[in-house]
């Protein structure tokens, strides 16, 4: 920078836009950790330990650990239940059948073709239901990732490490 009289002038602290721009850079840096934690929920720390809070706020801390990450035997069911509430506020798809005792992937029933000799409102039908069949399927089908991608988020660090291995297909 330099004044009226064209000298130069060093930089420093005390100038306003230093000032500004120092304070701008440590707001930054004490923001960083604070949003992140917001953002993801993922973990906060008490005292010396940490503790895992999943990646969904709306899970309310509700996360699957190893046995020897938690001291609560409870936790799984929880957990458990706490999915199966948040897939029901969250996606239009029936997802019951992921948390009955015989645990299966959700289905969709294909439309009844309509018998020989039906008249047209029948066929017409049949039509309709085939579009709407399609749909869902498509709706199933991007809503079980979404599902899968958020039981994944809700997996500790250690847990996710122990089954990395095995992996999950869908059809």
């Amino acid at each position: 920078m330099a004044d009226q009289q064209g000298n130069l002038r060093t930089a420093n602290a005390s100038t306003p836009d230093v000032a500004r721009s120092n304070n701008q850079a440590v707001d930054k840096r004490r923001n960083r950790f604070s949003n992140n934690n917001k953002r993801t929920g993922r973990m906060t720390y008490k005292g010396n330990s940490v503790s895992f809070k999943g990646e969904t706020a709306d899970m309310d801390a509700n996360v699957f650990q190893l046995q020897e990450e938690s001291q609560d035997p409870t936790q799984y069911k929880k957990t458990k239940d706490a999915l199966e509430r948040y897939a029901c506020k969250t996606y239009t798809s029936d997802m019951r059948t992921l948390f009955e005792k015989d645990m299966s992937l959700p289905t969709i029933q294909k439309p009844m073709k309509p018998v020989s000799g039906a008249d047209e409102v029948d066929i017409e039908v049949y039509v309709q239901e085939k579009k709407y069949f399609s749909k869902e399927l498509r709706t199933l089908s991007k809503e079980l990732r979404a599902f899968f991608s958020v039981i994944y988020g809700q997996c500790s660090q250690c847990h996710t490490q122990r089954y990395a291995h095995k992996k999950i297909i869908f059809e």
